[in-house]
């Protein structure tokens, strides 16, 4: 299937003609009806081409950090996230490694070494799920702050 550029009015409008050339006039509910699910379909469209698009760039990278940082970085991108962390825990439960986007890495690690189960992190560790925060600083479990890039 081939994504097609074409605005969604546009797309509505073709298939609401095509509906007039069959002899099937289309209401204006129905019409709007149409133009809804044709845009939420463009918008899914767009969707899929741009975890399609962080697939190809994941796979084609074997180092396991470069391919963990790509995978951050899809995934902050896909939910318009200003940030995304994935932190990678050794055999004891510590942090061993934290892949980050939007935080600036060598500051944070400066400032106070990897992070190691306060606040926010101590949750996801605890939970072993997504979280997904409005605001990291609002947050009543956070601690401390993030050097950001973005």
């Amino acid at each position: 299937m081939s994504i097609d550029p074409e605005l969604p009015e546009e797309a509505a409008g073709r298939v609401a003609a095509g509906l007039e050339e069959m002899g099937r006039l289309p209401d204006e509910r129905a019409f709007e009806e149409l133009s809804a699910q044709v845009r939420q379909l463009t918008v899914d469209q767009r969707l899929l081409r741009r975890l399609l698009d962080a697939v190809v760039v994941i796979s084609a990278d074997m180092d396991p950090r470069a391919v963990l940082q790509d995978i951050v970085e899809a995934a902050a991108d896909l939910v318009a996230a200003r940030y995304g962390a994935l932190g990678v825990l050794g055999d004891n439960g510590d942090v061993v490694d934290l892949i980050t986007v939007g935080v600036d890495d060598e500051r944070l690690r400066a400032s106070s070494g990897l992070p190691q189960g306060h606040g926010l992190l101590r949750g996801l560790i605890a939970d072993r799920k997504p979280l997904r925060v409005d605001e990291i600083a609002a947050d009543p479990r956070s601690v401390g702050s993030l050097p950001t890039t973005r």
